[in-house]
C-alpha cells in the first residue's frame, strides 16, 4: 500500500513539473494595467495586509508581485505588511490567499506521458492557474472577498523548444498577479468607502 502511494506521489509529481514547466507559458489577461494603476485613493489611514501561506507551487514570483503593487502607493498613503495571524481589531485588513488551481486529470496524464517519453508526446494544459483572493476586513469584521481567477495555458512537446523564446513576449505569472491585484483595488473603490477620511483607525 506504501508502495503504491510513493509510485502515484511521483507519477504526480513528473506529471505537474512537465505542465507547469512547459515549453510555451501564457496567462491571458484582459485587464488594462496601465490604467488601473494611474488611480490614487484619498484615503489617509493604514491598510494592514498579510500574505496567507499557501502549500503550493508557484512558478515565478506572483505572490512577490502582489507585495510590490501594495507598497507602490499608488492608492493609499500608508501600507504595512504583517506577520502576525491575529486580524487587527482596529482599521483595514487585506488577507490575500493564493490557491493553486491544478490541471484536468486528462491534462496530467498526457503530462506524465509527455514526461516519461521526454516530451516526444505532447501534453497541454488550459485548465489550471490560481485562484486569488482578497479578503477584505474593517474593525476586525470580514466585509467581503474579492476572488480573481487566473488562467494558465501551457504546453509541452519538443518541437516547441525553438519557440521557447515566444515566452519572453507573452504575460507572465508576475503579470497575472499585478492584473488581478490591481483589479481588486479598482474593485473596492466602488465596494466601500475605504478612501473616506472620516474613516475610523
Amino acid at each position: 500500500m506504501k508502495k503504491s502511494k510513493i509510485v502515484n506521489t511521483i507519477s504526480l509529481f513528473i506529471c505537474l513539473i512537465a505542465l507547469l514547466n512547459g515549453c510555451v507559458v501564457h496567462y491571458p489577461i484582459t485587464t488594462d494595467v496601465s490604467e488601473l494603476n494611474e488611480r490614487k485613493y484619498n484615503f489617509h489611514h493604514t491598510l494592514y495586509y498579510k500574505t496567507h501561506e499557501s502549500n503550493f507551487f508557484i512558478e515565478s514570483g506572483g505572490p512577490d508581485k502582489i507585495d510590490e503593487v501594495f507598497k507602490c502607493q499608488n492608492y493609499f498613503d500608508n501600507v504595512e505588511k504583517v506577520y502576525d495571524i491575529t486580524i487587527p481589531q482596529k482599521g483595514y485588513y487585506v488577507l490575500i490567499i493564493p490557491k493553486w488551481r491544478q490541471p484536468s486529470l486528462p491534462a496530467m496524464a498526457f503530462g506524465y506521458l509527455s514526461a516519461i517519453t521526454f516530451t516526444i508526446l505532447p501534453a497541454w494544459s488550459t485548465k489550471d492557474g490560481y485562484d486569488l483572493y482578497f479578503e477584505l476586513y474593517r474593525d476586525d469584521i470580514k466585509v467581503k472577498t474579492f476572488d480573481y481567477r487566473i488562467k494558465r495555458v501551457g504546453g509541452v512537446w519538443i518541437a516547441l523548444l525553438p519557440f521557447v523564446w515566444v515566452n519572453f513576449l507573452t504575460n507572465s505569472e508576475e503579470d497575472a498577479f499585478e492584473a488581478a491585484t490591481y483589479q481588486f483595488f479598482r474593485d473596492v473603490e466602488s465596494s466601500i468607502d475605504l478612501w473616506q477620511a472620516n474613516t475610523p483607525n
